[in-house]
């Protein structure tokens, strides 16, 4: 993981061609890396100079801009995943949590000092391609309509009411104003759509311009086709960053168009303090997720303790179990014999046969012996 200093200490130290290698990538991704964190590079000829001798200054690496990620993971895939574990993270000295000395008040005054002013158009004469194209494809309809020779309602345009133009108008501006500070614009969806996306660095605050509760299908009723442009209208912010205001809408004192400003500067706003809580709630997910790997690997050595516990417990078990019963089967041999030398004294058993006499005692004995770990030598190994 680099920093964007760091990085720019790298790209003008060597060529990219020698350093991209290093990561996995070719110097045209390394260039396309350094373009998305703001670093500037090295011109064309800048180490044929270097080389021949020549003083050639650096352009100097400007602040972060807004939304734009402070950490790099230069690789194939340029993303920071914000729940990824890091090698050796058990081991790691996490920094302290980033801080952010620039205040959201102070945030948002720098913001509106780059805007500067915002107007919607009364026209659509200068349409963003993404509104341009919503308006050529109305213009495709009409001439389907026309070349059908009957109607439908499904080929009607989509953009013809005096509420749907206003519309276009207040998301024509919006998009041009974030287009011309950097910001990259781009519809949700090819028709028919209410809302639209800007990038703000690497952040992504979806915005949606429309009647509140208005669901769109694709095709106008009659009394869409004549909505008037005093339809209530409200421009609805949505992005990970709290204490900013989402939310405008028309009201008895102004029309939304009137906080257009105000809602580019929202938007931009959004998207940095957004980064911000990103960063934020990584270092804490980071901090949670070392306490949980340390919790982890104590509460595996306790089990693991446990287990050898039990383990040799059982195997103590075992061994008395064995001796018991070693001892056990001994006092038994022994009281076999001890009956046998009584049987073998008692002449008047087996009627006097000392043949049958003979082969019981002998059989008796052999029994004791057998069962006799003494005679057997089948003591259990229990070391």
């Amino acid at each position: 993981m680099l920093t964007r200093k760091d990085l720019y200490d790298l790209i003008w130290s060597e060529p990219a061609k020698t350093i991209a290698p290093c990561f996995g990538i070719s110097d045209v991704a390394l260039s396309k890396l350094c373009e998305r964190h703001g670093i500037p590079q090295p011109p064309r000829g800048y180490w044929a100079k270097i080389a021949s001798g020549k003083k050639v200054a650096r352009f100097p690496l400007p602040p972060r801009g807004l939304g734009i990620r402070e950490l790099i993971k230069p690789g194939r895939q340029d993303h920071w995943s914000y729940y990824e574990t890091p090698a050796g993270l058990a081991e790691m000295d996490i920094p302290p949590p980033p801080v952010f000395p620039e205040s959201a008040e102070d945030l948002t005054a720098r913001v509106q000092a780059l805007v500067g002013k915002v107007t919607v158009p009364r026209d659509l004469t200068r349409a963003h391609a993404a509104i341009q194209a919503l308006l050529d494809a109305d213009v495709a309809r009409v001439a389907k309509q026309r070349a059908k020779g009957y109607y439908s309602a499904f080929d009607d345009p989509l953009f013809d009411s005096p509420f749907e133009r206003r519309r276009l108008r207040l998301m024509n501006a919006l998009m041009l104003a974030f287009a011309k500070l950097g910001g990259k614009p781009s519809l949700s969806r090819r028709q028919d759509p209410n809302d639209f996306t800007v990038t703000v660095g690497h952040q992504h605050v979806s915005i949606t311009v429309d009647e509140t509760g208005y669901q769109r299908t694709g095709w106008r009723s009659e009394r869409d086709r004549l909505k008037p442009a005093t339809t209530k209208l409200t421009v609805t912010l949505s992005a990970n960053a709290g204490g900013i205001k989402t939310v405008w809408e028309d009201d008895k004192d102004a029309r939304v168009e009137d906080h257009v400003n105000e809602i580019v500067v929202a938007a931009f706003v959004a998207g940095e303090l957004s980064y911000r809580q990103q960063e934020q709630g990584h270092h804490e997910w980071l901090v949670k997720r070392k306490a949980q790997i340390l919790e982890d690997r104590r509460k595996a050595a306790e089990e693991k303790e446990r287990k050898e516990r039990e383990r040799l417990a059982a195997l103590e078990k075992a061994r008395i179990d064995r001796l018991l019963a070693d001892a056990g089967r001994h006092r038994q041999a022994l009281d076999i014999r001890a009956y046998a030398a009584v049987v073998e004294a008692a002449p008047h058993l087996f009627q006097g046969d000392a043949e049958k006499r003979a082969q019981w005692l002998a059989w008796a004995r052999a029994q004791a012996d057998a069962l006799d770990p003494v005679v057997t030598g089948d003591i259990g190994d229990v070391f």
